[in-house]
């Protein structure tokens, strides 16, 4: 199966020109053969005025049908007729081709127009009646005049250049539509597909056009909401890591300040108990401080901060508490 959406659209658009082109094959081959049935009844009735003449003729100046048949069998055969003589029960006495002699021929379905089966082929033909009683034709016989009929092979067969050409033709323009239509599909897939790949890089200011059908533009509306939650939320968390860095400064330099007062022996007799105090008391604001972020984690998009907090909480809590029972007399 293929992955593409251009090979995909254009494999529909070939299977749509194909179903197309059977399905006007078999319509248009019907039309024609239809329409060469109508045009065959057409020349035969054109056919049988002249050889009904001929007969009539041959007849009052004493021929036999026989003979009067084989003097029209060229005419006839040049004309892609066949002449038969029948008598008024239908059966064949006559046949410019031999091969229908004494056969009944099927009744007429219409006024004079009828149709017979010799082997695999098909005849349509004319019948009138002869104005005089021909020896051999039992009385008033009938002539008889027919062409083969269209078969749907040979109709189908005259098309197929047509159609070849008509298919090539649609082809190409498949071939187009597919390309252009994909286009306008996968152009704005590419650009959110680029933009989902900036953004995973870093840069969450990355926007995607809304171009292309409806459900490709939905997908970048979704995408430039979900980067502007994710752009304001990583500017909020910017800003509120800003403040904690700047609330906690405070408290460490002054137990910084203090600590190393008392390293270097700067703080002596009572200052020791007073400076041991003020370390333990912006020790306690800095727990304070730090157990407040640890209830406002749910603002951070990011766990590992939280856990540096938790770090730092627990490390700060252990050296204020070591340092407190260290400098306490």
């Amino acid at each position: 199966m293929p992955r593409s959406i251009a090979t995909r659209l254009f494999l529909s658009y070939l299977a749509v020109v194909v179903v197309g082109l059977a399905v006007a094959t078999i319509t248009i081959s019907g039309l024609l053969l239809r329409y060469e049935d109508d045009q065959t009844r057409l020349h035969l009735g054109e056919l049988s005025a002249p050889f009904l003449t001929a007969i009539q003729t041959g007849i009052r100046a004493g021929q036999q049908p026989r003979e009067i048949v084989d003097a029209l069998t060229e005419q006839a055969q040049a004309a892609d007729a066949r002449l038969i003589i029948t008598t008024p029960q239908r059966r064949v006495v006559v046949d410019s081709d031999g091969k229908l002699i004494n056969v009944v021929l099927p009744q007429p379905s219409t006024s004079s127009f009828g149709e017979f089966t010799e082997g695999s082929e098909q005849w349509i033909f004319v019948r009138q009646q002869l104005a005089r009683a021909a020896v051999g034709a039992g009385g008033l016989g009938f002539i008889v005049v027919a062409r083969p009929r269209a078969v749907f092979t040979d109709t189908l067969r005259s098309l197929l250049p047509s159609l070849a050409i008509s298919g090539l033709v649609a082809l190409a323009f498949a071939l187009l539509v597919a390309a252009l239509l994909s286009r306008t599909i996968t152009r704005p897939l590419r650009d959110l597909v680029a933009g989902v790949r900036r953004f995973a890089g870093g840069d969450y200011g990355t926007r995607v056009p809304l171009a292309g059908p409806s459900e490709v533009a939905e997908m970048g509306t979704a995408f430039n909401e979900m980067a502007s939650e994710i752009q304001r939320s990583r500017g909020s968390e910017q800003a509120f890591l800003a403040d904690i860095s700047h609330e906690l400064r405070t408290p460490l330099t002054s137990i910084q300040g203090f600590a190393q007062a008392i390293v270097e022996g700067e703080a002596r007799g009572d200052a020791v108990s007073h400076v041991a105090e003020i370390i333990h008391r912006e020790a306690r604001r800095l727990v304070r401080m730090v157990e407040g972020l640890l209830q406002r984690e749910s603002r951070l998009t990011s766990s590992v901060p939280t856990r540096c907090l938790q770090c730092a909480a627990i490390q700060t809590s252990s050296r204020s508490s070591s340092s407190t029972s260290s400098i306490t007399p």
